[in-house]
Formats: C-alpha cells, structure tokens, sequence
C-alpha cells in the first residue's frame, strides 16, 4: 500500500474549504496508508469534541482535559506514543483488540487546538509516527488558515453549562454558574437571580453590568418584573421598538437597560423565581436564544432546589445526630453519649487509671419545682448546666442523667486533690444565687467522686460515683464525699 507522500496531503488539505471537509481528508488519507482507526478531535468550550473518525462505530465525545491519551495531549501539548496499550493505565478503550496508539497535538497559532489520534490493533513503526506527526502539523496549518476550530454550537454550549451545573451542589454556587451561563448563553452584560415566591424575591446572586443595580430594585419592582413570567416561560425585550411596559421596565431603561430578558424559574409546578438579563445594547437575535435560555433557566431551578434540599437534610441529619447525643433541654452530653465516651475511654489501661466521674445531685431542687412550677425549674436546670461547663476544666465532659442528677466525666487527672479541686469549684459555682426572670432561687449540690481505675465498665463507675454521692447527702448540702476505692 502506498503511502500518500506529504507534498500530496497538503495539496488534498488545500482543496478543503471547511474544516470539517479537511478533518474528512485526513480520514481517508489514514485509511489509503493503512491506519484504520483515525480521528480528529478539536477543543471547544474547554472539552475534546470528535470532528472525524473512521474505523469506530461508537466515539467518545465531550473528553475532559486529562482524560485517556487524547486528553493528557491537550493538556500536555506534547506527542503521545503507546507502544503497549496495556501499560497505560489511562488508556480508554473504544474498541477491541488495539495494541498501539499516537496522539499529536494539534496546534494553531502557538496554542493546542485538538488532537489527530490514531489507534492500531498492530504495532505502529517509527515510519507511522512520524507521518501521523506530519499530517497533524499539516491539518493543523490548514485549520489555521479556514480560521481555526469552529465556535461552540448553540445545542453544545448550553449541552456543556447544563453538566456544569449538574456538577455542583452547593446552592449558592448553582445561583453563580447559573447567572454566569445565562449571559454567555444570551450575550448579555449583567444579570441577577432571584429566588422566592410572588412578590417576595430575594437576590440570590447578580454578576456584571447592571447586575447591582437589579439586586437593589424594591420589593415592588421585582414583583413586577416577576409578573411578565407569572403565565409565561419568558418575556424579553430586544431594544428595537417603543412602547410601555410595567413601572420597574422604565426604570431599567431610563438607567441605561437597552434590552431585557427575564426567565420564569419553575420546578416540580411551582414557581421558584425569576432570572433577569439586562445589556445596554439592543439584542435584535435574543429571540433565537430564549428556548436555550428557558431550558437552562429549568435545569437550574431544578438544581437550587436540590440544592437546597440537601442542605436542608445534611442539618437535619447534624440535627438527629445531635439531638441522639445531648441532653434536649440543657445541650450537655446525654447518658447514652456519656457512656460511649466512657467506654472507649476505659479500653486504654493508661487512659482509664486518669479517668474519674464526678456524680452531681442538687440540693432543694424539688423545693424549687414545687415553688415556682417547672417551667422554672427547667430555667434552673440549662442555667445550672451553664455553670457546670464553666466550673469544668477544657478536656472535662458535662453530662446530665436526667431529673437534677448531672456527672462531670475528668479526663487526666494526676492526683486526688485536682479532682477534689473540680468539685470545690462547682459546689462554690452552684451555691451563687440564681436569677431567673423575676424569681430568685439558690441550691447547694452534692458531689460524689470514684475513679475509673479498677472498674470493668462504665456503668460500674457510675455505681460507685452514686453511692459515693448519697454518701455526701448524709453528711450535709453542699459537700463531696471520694468513694471508698478512691479514698
């Protein structure tokens, strides 16, 4: 088979007229020299898009930079030469049986446009790659000279946006990306979305010219402009003709907006809000975009709302998670949490001989309840749980048992006397009076100390703290007692 020399290939490439008829001739140039799986791919919007192919019934298309050997030749700008394919751990098969591949930059004016790949289910020689390496600086000098890779279509533009934005899930970014695509998409200057109901629409984001001043228009304003789409898709104005609209579109004209588009944003039925787009110049072809737009405009809505719903389940989720670890009136750990702690604490012999429990019953408490009613007495409670956390050192754990019982979990304490020290503080802290809106009530607290040391499990510890602590209630208010394996 006789290879087409290159002379012969600049010829055939000068008698294309368009890119895509000079990608087509180097197919068939491929084919006529013996390389049956060849194409071309060319960078737009920032993804290798497949302009020519042949030898493939299935193509990849859309390949980020990075991806497979096309994708690290675009970025890298360099020749890639796979001898074994099996050997690169990057590499995308689209068909069977391919042993070897080159891929060659594509380059115009100094900068990588695409790439010109060839696969082969035999080995490629040296011959191979070089003529692979010629035609592609040869079709890339002629791509240069058609006026390079053609612009994004309108279909891949908005194709390329619409998986950005499925890409992202935060809510505030989808508002960005949206604004963003909304004015690349229509050619516009600035623009603001709003999100809410009826007249209540907040700006969520505004970018570019007049982008500040649509997120400063009143209440009113927004509404109306949110009026136009109540019944509709979209309402534009391109600036090519007179007449009247609501209060809010004289404003905007009278401060520069020469044409206007503004989207109804509508997920699942219900309106979510508007997307306004303003430019100073008037835009006599928005009307071909608005079905882009509007079609954009409801993949984002879908998005914000996902958005927002998962926003709304992860504090739900932090919520539960809490709520199954802390106390519900006070916000101190919970029993169930106070025992885990505990029991993972005791597994470490090192960390369990530094580890004591400080049990705490107030003092009078009934006496509050019965006085003052319970809504005080759980006013008592949150305040006394206050001051337990503030009488407690940095690395202690508060934990309330329920009713007026509360433990204080002391992680490495070195001596008896630090421990002793805590519980002075606390029996000092609680003995202040409380204020409690209009009723002044004071208690006193008994405190009964044990150390985890020579104890098997949690609940054992607590067992000794209690008894340690009914210990001190015989002997007065407001006193601590060490429980004897302690003392």
């Amino acid at each position: 088979m006789t290879r087409p020399d290159l002379d012969g290939v600049r010829r055939r490439l000068a008698a294309c007229s368009t890119v895509s008829a000079a990608a087509d001739a180097v197919m068939e140039l491929c084919l006529a020299s013996g390389l049956n799986l060849p194409s071309i791919y060319l960078e737009r919007g920032g993804r290798l898009r497949c302009v020519a192919q042949r030898g493939y019934w299935q193509v990849y298309d859309g390949l980020a930079p990075g991806a497979g050997v096309l994708g690290s030749t675009l970025v890298t700008g360099e020749t890639q030469v796979v001898r074994e394919t099996g050997s690169r751990s990057d590499f995308i098969r689209a068909v069977p049986g391919v042993l070897a591949e080159v891929a060659v930059p594509i380059r115009v004016d100094g900068r990588t446009a695409g790439v010109f790949n060839v696969e082969s289910r035999t080995a490629l020689s040296v011959d191979d790659v070089q003529w692979v390496e010629a035609v592609g600086d040869a079709f890339g000098q002629r791509l240069g000279e058609l006026g390079g890779p053609p612009p994004e279509a309108p279909a891949e533009l908005l194709a390329r946006l619409g998986y950005e934005l499925a890409c992202l899930d935060d809510g505030d970014e989808v508002a960005s990306h949206t604004v963003a695509a909304a004015l690349t998409v229509a050619g516009m200057s600035g623009g603001c979305l709003f999100l809410g109901t009826g007249g209540r629409l907040t700006a969520a984001h505004h970018s570019g010219d007049f982008g500040q001043m649509l997120a400063g228009l009143t209440r009113e304003q927004s509404g109306q402009l949110a009026e136009y789409v109540c019944r509709a898709t979209s309402s534009w104005a391109d600036g090519t003709g007179d007449g009247d609209g609501f209060e809010a579109a004289s404003f905007l004209r009278e401060n520069g907006v020469g044409s206007l588009v503004v989207l109804a944003l509508v997920a699942k039925g219900r309106r979510e809000g508007i997307l306004v787009l303003a430019d100073a110049a008037p835009h006599a072809s928005i009307e071909a975009a608005i079905p882009l737009l509007e079609l954009l405009a409801s993949t984002s809505t879908a998005m914000v709302v996902s958005a927002r719903t998962s926003a709304a389940l992860q504090v739900s989720e932090r919520d539960l998670a809490h709520r199954a670890r802390h106390d519900p009136l006070t916000g101190v750990a919970n029993r169930s949490s106070l025992l885990e702690v505990m029991r993972a604490a005791m597994q470490d012999d090192v960390v369990r001989a530094r580890l004591v429990v400080l049990f705490i019953d107030l003092d009078d408490f009934k006496d509050v309840n019965d006085r003052h009613g319970h809504l005080i007495g759980d006013q008592l409670l949150v305040v006394v749980a206050d001051r337990l956390r503030n009488a407690a050192r940095d690395d202690d754990l508060v934990a309330r048992l329920g009713g007026d019982e509360f433990v204080i979990l002391c992680r490495a304490v070195e001596s008896i006397e630090e421990a002793t020290a805590v519980s002075e503080r606390i029996i000092g802290r609680l003995g202040e009076p409380f204020g409690l809106g209009d009723v002044a009530a004071s208690v006193t607290a008994c405190i009964g100390i044990a150390a985890a040391d020579g104890f098997a499990s949690p609940e054992q510890v607590l067992e000794s703290a209690d008894r340690a602590m009914y210990a001190a209630k015989r002997s007065g208010t407001g006193t601590w007692y060490l429980a004897e394996a302690f003392a």
